[in-house]
């Protein structure tokens, strides 16, 4: 796809999350609150960049990262990042910075959101 798209003179930018998060990474170890989850994703995305680094000069790891605002559907934990809160971590309907903060904690290096 790369090729074809290259050859018409369009410029490839490949997100790596679009939410999609492998049924199995959730069930198994519980998605992004287990940093080997972090650290399965970081390998990936390391041998994405390698495999593909002469054909793809743009590259966004996460696609809309704090759009966490309907976990009430049944489905929500599978779709919408793999993220499954308990009760007492579930934000507010209207609540952004309470739906990110579980992904926000997660961010290496201790960064908080307030400093973004």
């Amino acid at each position: 796809m790369f090729d074809e798209l290259l050859k018409y003179n369009i410029e490839p930018v490949i997100t790596l999350s679009h939410f999609e998060m492998p049924l199995h990474l959730v069930q198994q170890y519980g998605s992004w609150t287990n940093r080997k989850v972090v650290d399965f994703f970081v390998r990936f995305a390391e041998v994405v960049f390698e495999r593909y680094k002469h054909k793809v000069k743009y590259w966004m790891t996460f696609n809309e990262i704090n759009n966490q605002r309907n976990w009430r559907a049944p489905l929500f934990g599978y779709c919408c990042s793999g993220v499954v809160y308990t009760e007492h971590e579930k934000p507010g309907r209207d609540d952004v910075s309470g739906a990110a903060s579980p992904v926000c904690r997660q961010r290496p290096g201790g960064e908080s959101c307030a400093s973004h």
